[in-house]
């Protein structure tokens, strides 16, 4: 067997983003990735959307401490800008639906206001909350960021492998086998699958859950009355969708969440239909817009719809950053800061460390909400 101090799991935005923090801390870390590609999965397919308001006071304050980060990362970091702050606005036909503005990193924005912000939105919706700091990510640049600085930092980052099983010595994981048999030991091991986390969840012999969930978007057709400069506009009541400018068109997503079998993650015609409705009642001077691309991407959610950050609570060694729930990119700097922090012993100083424990689910029979 191969032999590493820290064995990681997936090489999404979440596994890459610990292997980041870890080497940087001077782990000797071995990273290993199923697909050809770093990225290949959730971290390349979803909207590229940074949302820090999310319902939850303590994933709220995990998204703001990202926030910083991908606004200003540490130098030498990115080779480019990874976010551009073009604003996100929460909207809904009643004011009670949005969080309060703080008129600071928030801004209250009603009739005229929004309209001035988002003039492409139906005049039904009145009432919005402005967020001027948030925006679109590169979420290319992201991922080439964490992989070239772990490597940098001396992490070894391997694709083509897929964890199939792992080696336990009575309640301790001591490695994992890849499809082809081999092995390679280590000292603990983080779990940062995506999708497959439930599968190796009971792989590794760990009672928690994951769902993986598909949800579509699609592109319109290149649009002289698309302005590139227009927030991303999110609706969060009882009509949720989201768009942004993207690619010379508008991107739409009606917010749709089906779970799904991993091989079985092909688009949904019939979701366009839902896509149409949702755009014709909500940006109706797009409603008869062709689209120029339609594609699905997976979220994948624990029991509870929070975060899974931590040590697993049956099976000692085993570490997980999963269940992120399409806020992954978002999250990515402060979640993989407090795995690594869990892996590392160091988690007990940090109070927003406690609020994702796996522990909370195992057993618990959890529902998600």
């Amino acid at each position: 067997m191969e032999s590493t101090e820290i064995l990681i799991v997936g090489g999404g935005v979440a596994g890459l983003a610990t292997a980041w923090h870890l080497a940087r801390e001077g782990a000797r870390v071995h990273l290993l990735e199923r697909e050809e590609l770093l990225g290949a999965h959730a971290s390349s397919q979803n909207a590229a959307i940074l949302r820090t308001e999310t319902g939850d006071s303590k994933t709220t304050e995990l998204m703001r401490r990202s926030a910083a980060f991908l606004a200003d990362p540490p130098h030498g970091f990115a080779a480019g800008a990874l976010l551009e702050p073009c604003g996100v606005v929460l909207v809904a036909r009643e004011r009670a639906k949005l969080p309060l503005a703080d008129g600071r990193t928030s801004i209250a924005l009603d009739g005229a206001a929004l309209r001035e912000r988002a003039p492409h939105l139906s005049p039904d919706i009145e009432y919005g909350v402005f967020y001027p700091r948030e925006g679109r990510l590169d979420v290319s640049e992201l991922v080439d960021s964490y992989a070239r600085g772990a490597r940098a930092a001396g992490a070894r980052l391997e694709t083509g492998r897929a964890v199939q099983s792992f080696v336990r010595e009575g309640r301790r994981v001591v490695g994992a086998i890849d499809a082809h048999g081999h092995g390679i030991r280590a000292e603990r091991i983080v779990l940062a699958p995506g999708g497959w986390a439930g599968n190796l969840a009971r792989a590794a012999g760990s009672r928690l859950e994951f769902t993986p969930r598909r949800r579509h978007l699609l592109v319109t057709a290149n649009d002289s009355g698309v302005d590139r400069t227009w927030p991303v506009v999110w609706r969060i009541d009882d009509d949720e969708f989201y768009c942004r400018p993207e690619s010379g068109g508008l991107l739409i997503c009606a917010c749709d969440e089906s779970v799904v079998e991993l091989n079985e993650l092909v688009a949904e015609p019939d979701v366009r239909l839902s896509i149409a409705a949702k755009t014709a009642r909500n940006l109706p001077a797009f409603a008869d817009a062709d689209a120029a691309s339609f594609w699905c991407g997976l979220r994948t959610f624990t029991e509870d719809g929070h975060f899974a950050i931590g040590p697993d609570a049956d099976v000692e060694s085993l570490y997980w950053i999963a269940g992120l729930g399409g806020h992954g990119m978002g999250a990515s700097p402060e979640a993989g800061r407090l795995a690594a922090l869990h892996v590392l012993g160091r988690a007990e100083t940090e109070t927003l460390a406690a609020a994702f424990l796996p522990a909370r689910l195992a057993g618990a029979g959890a529902t998600r909400s």
